[in-house]
C-alpha cells in the first residue's frame, strides 16, 4: 500500500491502537511535554492517575521518576548528568513513531499518529556519561523498572558497534534475562553502521564487505530491527494543469 507502506493501519485494525498498554522507550533524551503526548480517552489506561503510578512504584521500591500527564505516566533521567534538556530530538522522534497522538490542530501542517497512539509511555533517559559499563548499568536499571511498571514492550534505539555482548556487566545481562522471563519484548536497533566501508565505495569481489550489528542488539533475547524502505514512497505532491486547465495534485514518488 503506497499510502501505508509499513501496514500500520492493518495492524491497528487487527490489534487496536494500544489502549490499556504501557510501552517504554529508553533513549538519549525527550521533550516530555510535547503536544503529541496525549490520550484520546484515558478510560482504558493502565494508570488512571499519579496516585496509581506512585502505588506501583512503591510496590517495587522505585523512589524516583515523575508523572508527567495521562500519556507520559513516568519519566526519569537515569544518567543523572543534569542535561535533561539536551538532545531531545532522538527519543522524542522514536516515541512519536511508537505512540505519538498529536491533536488535530497542531503547529505543523501534518498530524502525527504513531503505531500505538493510545498506549501510555514510560520515558527513560540514558546517556554515556562515565563510560560504557556505567551506561549499560543505567539502561539495565531502566529495563527492570520498565518491566516492574508494566511495560509490555521496551524500545532501545541505540547501540555500540563491535562491542561484544559477553563484555556487558552481569547486571545488564540479568536485566535481559528478567525481561525474557516476564514475557516482555525488548526491541533494539541493529545499528547505523551499514556495512564496514559501505558508505565510501562498493567492496571488491575478493575483499567482501561486512556489516556490524551493535550491542545490545547482539543479545539473543532481543528483537533486533534494521532499516526498512519500501520500493516506492509517497513523499510530496505537485500541482499540475490538466487538459482542461484545472489544477490537480499529483503524487511525487
Amino acid at each position: 500500500d503506497l499510502n501505508d507502506p509499513s501496514q500500520v493501519k492493518t495492524l491497528q485494525e487487527k490489534a487496536g491502537k494500544g489502549a490499556g498498554t504501557v510501552v517504554a522507550v529508553i533513549d538519549a533524551g525527550f521533550d516530555k511535554n510535547h503536544e503529541a503526548w496525549r490520550l484520546t480517552d484515558k478510560a482504558k489506561a493502565r494508570y488512571q492517575s499519579k496516585e496509581d503510578l506512585e502505588k506501583a512504584k512503591k510496590e517495587h521500591g522505585i523512589t524516583y521518576g515523575e508523572w508527567v500527564n495521562d500519556k507520559v505516566a513516568y519519566y526519569h533521567d537515569y544518567s543523572k548528568d543534569g542535561k535533561t534538556a539536551v538532545d531531545q530530538e532522538h527519543g522524542t522522534h522514536v516515541s512519536g513513531i511508537l505512540s505519538g497522538n498529536a491533536p488535530s490542530e497542531t503547529k505543523e501542517p501534518y498530524r502525527l499518529e504513531g503505531a500505538m497512539p493510545e498506549a501510555q509511555l514510560l520515558l527513560m533517559r540514558v546517556e554515556i556519561v562515565n563510560g560504557l559499563a556505567d551506561y549499560a548499568r543505567n539502561y539495565a536499571q531502566a529495563i527492570r523498572d520498565a518491566i516492574n511498571l508494566g511495560a509490555k514492550v521496551i524500545n532501545m534505539s541505540f547501540g555500540n558497534a563491535a562491542l561484544a555482548y559477553a563484555n556487558l556487566p552481569d547486571e545488564t545481562k540479568k536485566a535481559f534475562d528478567y525481561a525474557k522471563s516476564k514475557g516482555v519484548s525488548i526491541v533494539t536497533s541493529a545499528g547505523n553502521d551499514s556495512s564496514f566501508g559501505g558508505k565510501t565505495r562498493l567492496p571488491l569481489a575478493d575483499h567482501p564487505d561486512y556489516g556490524v550489528v551493535g550491542t545490545p542488539a547482539a543479545a539473543d533475547s532481543t528483537l533486533t530491527v534494521a532499516s526498512y524502505s519500501p520500493d516506492k514512497q509517497l513523499t510530496e505532491t505537485a500541482t499540475v494543469k490538466t487538459a482542461d486547465q484545472q489544477d490537480k495534485e499529483m503524487p511525487v514518488l
